[in-house]
């Protein structure tokens, strides 16, 4: 589940690979990152190590993954003080799924406060 910050209010969920929770052999993952930073490819391209669609685009290694479910949701939150690039949030949109409260984890505009409670704000 995601949660973005400038639409606090939401929990949204969509079905593909996040390294939100990625497991991965250290040099594995070194590798594929290393290979990324080689490319020359538009920022909208990058994307997480085994999203093989993108990777096609990208023209990178394809690597082995397996994908794994959890019972309880992981949210993954997306804040402009995060890794990603800052102009991300001007195409990144709420998925066909969306909660404003899921089990375990509560109400989403909850985690927003909490996160902005830590951050200063």
């Amino acid at each position: 589940m995601s949660v973005f910050t400038w639409i606090p209010e939401i929990y949204s969920l969509r079905w593909r690979v996040s390294n939100c929770s990625l497991i991965a052999p250290r040099e594995a993952l070194i590798d594929a990152l290393e290979e990324r930073f080689t490319k020359k490819f538009h920022h909208k391209l990058w994307g997480e190590v085994g999203r093989n669609k993108l990777e096609v685009q990208m023209g990178v290694t394809l690597r082995k993954l397996v994908e794994f479910r959890s019972e309880v949701p992981i949210v993954h939150l997306s804040h402009p003080n995060g890794s990603e690039d800052r102009q991300k949030r001007k195409w990144k949109r709420l998925a066909e799924i969306k909660a404003y409260d899921i089990p375990y984890w509560g109400k989403a505009e909850e985690i927003i406060k909490n996160y902005d409670t830590h951050n200063g704000r």
